[in-house]
């Protein structure tokens, strides 16, 4: 008898047979395709909706020593209401506020934070740092948020933009109560220390509360901690910060929507 006839008479006979007989014959016989169709459908499903659901992060702020609040809602408050502001599609776009950089342990076990300079040899969180230094390097940070000391090391390293490059006269005035100022001479000298491979200089951070004592002043970012909007959605990990400063990487590629968030900040 062919092999294709007997296999049909198989099956027929199989058809008369109770249900558990021909589920056993059904897996035994079938029992890899089903897996394999199972895991295709698993596998078709999750990529759908990662493709659905995954949104640009059109502005990312790296938020150094800084939580979420978690009576706050970060979507709802902040970034659906600012890209509808905006006119920004909310389903396929967002705003990533990164809380992972803890950089000290300071707001983690109380002790004070070390003050300093840009030398970084009695902190924590080296390697959060190497990654957020790559990802400016790459382009992928619109701006840093972060405890003024680490704000600072960064400022006197020359990331940011200065605020009067992104904020018109009128702005400046109207948010003068929360713009955070360095010295660009003692900035200077840093630079010049590193050019001159003088990676041991230090000199103490000017007052950022006084620029009329500094030497070149310079509008630098926007002090977050008074807004409603930061208080309501985030915490300062380090009790002991002062300020909380945010500002806009150099080599951002959205400066323009990030001065927007800054903006939509003070505003609301």
């Amino acid at each position: 008898m062919p092999l294709m006839d007997e296999f049909k008479e198989e099956r027929e006979s199989i058809k008369n047979q109770p249900f558990k007989k021909r589920l056993e014959y059904f897996w035994t016989y079938y029992k890899w395709w089903v897996i394999c169709g199972v895991a295709l459908i698993i596998i078709l499903v999750s990529v759908i909706t990662h493709i659905v659901k995954n949104k640009a992060d059109l502005v990312y702020v790296a938020m150094v020593d800084i939580v979420e609040n978690p009576t706050g809602n970060v979507d709802d408050l902040i970034t659906v209401p600012f890209l509808t502001e905006n006119g920004i599609n909310t389903k396929k776009n967002t705003i990533k506020f990164n809380t992972e950089f803890m950089f000290s342990q300071a707001g983690l076990n109380s002790e004070k934070t070390p003050e300093g300079s840009p030398s970084y040899a009695n902190t924590q969180g080296f390697s959060e740092r190497e990654t957020l230094a790559i990802y400016i390097a790459a382009g992928d940070v619109d701006s840093i948020c972060g405890i003024d000391f680490w704000f600072d090391n960064y400022a006197y390293n020359d990331f940011f933009v200065p605020v009067a490059d992104y904020l018109t006269p009128e702005e400046m005035d109207r948010y003068s109560d929360t713009i955070y100022y360095i010295d660009g001479a003692v900035r200077d000298r840093y630079k010049q220390a590193r050019a001159n491979e003088n990676y041991e200089y230090e000199e103490e951070f000017p007052d950022p509360d006084k620029p009329e004592d500094m030497e070149n002043p310079i509008a630098i970012g926007i002090a977050v901690e008074s807004l409603d909007l930061y208080n309501q959605n985030f915490i300062t990990a380090n009790g002991d910060a002062k300020h909380v400063i945010m500002g806009i990487v150099r080599n951002s590629k959205n400066i323009e929507l990030t001065a927007n968030l800054i903006k939509y900040l003070e505003d609301n």
